[in-house]
């Protein structure tokens, strides 16, 4: 029984975590002072990893992703647990934090010194000039980005903090262009986002010589006078064009607002709209997880950068449910003295 009940991430190999050697840090950054130098070594960490509190949720028990958080810091050579605390999933996709990657920048070995960044406030626009040098080209290299040119701005701090958002967008610009290897591989959050808007198309079928024909078949039938049953006896009555006019104006506004004929005659003889059917989803379940991150986010910005990936999967929830959530937020940013 102690056996089926046991848990595997208990299991570690003792001997091979204690081979993982110290190495060298710089306290310029969450330089990584142990990192596994084979990789036994690191299955093991990332057991280690995902059977403890001090990774994000989406992290706990799943080793395999742990790995791939570990083998990413080993490349960069920091803390796996710092680099781990900046990590999300969107759309199934490892995704990081703007911020993580101008700190793998920074400390990357690359540059000449450290990125700087310029900004110009213009009557309609913020521009942010990010520049550094690198240290095979003695020439400084410059990237701008315009804030009404960024297609995803899904956190609040777009509003609260633009400069710095902005700062960080064309700090990733930057190296893509100039440092590629660097972010090989690696996306972030706003990446992946903007991935799924350039990946979106119009899913309609196009037109074929059958259903054209049909179309034309149709235009050319006379439509059918409206008829009106009078003890039994139909009689044809002609609507006029402003009558039909006003109908199809009130189908066509029933539609676009999610309304059936019922409601459309409810609102008529004034009656109070029926409240809108759930859809029968557990959204318990959702509202746990989503505590469970804000509660094990730190700062206020880390909170803002979780919600930020947390408003799609809301969108189609009750708004009963959007209101908890949004409860559970701020709360959690008056815990840790935010507004």
């Amino acid at each position: 029984m102690n056996a089926q009940t046991e848990n595997p991430l208990a299991k570690f190999d003792a001997a091979a975590l204690k081979g993982i050697e110290s190495s060298s840090g710089d306290l310029g950054a969450p330089r990584a002072l142990f990192l596994p130098s084979g990789f036994g070594e690191a299955m093991e960490l990332a057991k280690l990893m995902a059977a403890g509190f001090a990774v994000p949720p989406h992290l706990r028990g799943k080793p395999a992703d742990c790995l791939a958080v570990l083998m990413q810091s080993a490349r960069w050579g920091l803390d796996p647990f710092a680099v781990a605390s900046k990590s999300y999933f969107v759309n199934d996709r490892m995704a990081y934090e703007a911020q993580l990657v101008v700190a793998v920048l920074n400390t990357s070995g690359v540059l000449k010194g450290r990125m700087h960044f310029d900004y110009e406030q213009t009557d309609t626009d913020l521009i942010c000039r990010a520049t550094a040098t690198l240290k095979a080209d003695p020439r400084d290299k410059s990237v701008e980005q315009e804030f009404s040119k960024v297609k995803v701005k899904n956190s609040p701090l777009w509003q609260s903090s633009p400069r710095q958002q902005l700062g960080y967008y064309t700090a990733r610009m930057w190296a893509r262009l100039y440092a590629p290897e660097v972010l090989l591989g690696v996306y972030t959050v706003e990446e992946i986002a903007e991935m799924g808007l350039e990946n979106a198309r119009d899913v309609t079928p196009a037109p074929t010589r059958k259903s054209i024909a049909a179309r034309k078949t149709r235009a050319a039938e006379p439509e059918p006078e409206a008829e009106v049953v009078i003890n039994g006896e139909a009689e044809v009555v002609e609507q006029s064009e402003e009558e039909i006019a006003r109908t199809l104006d009130a189908e066509q506004t029933a539609a676009q607002e999610g309304r059936g004929d019922e409601d459309m005659g409810e609102a008529h003889n004034g009656a109070e709209p029926e409240p809108e059917a759930d859809d029968g989803k557990d959204w318990g379940p959702t509202l746990s997880q989503i505590d469970a991150e804000l509660d094990a986010r730190e700062t206020v910005i880390d909170v803002e950068s979780y919600w930020k990936i947390t408003v799609p999967v809301l969108r189609h929830a009750p708004e009963s449910v959007q209101n908890r959530a949004n409860g559970l937020k701020n709360a959690r940013v008056r815990e840790l003295g935010g507004a």
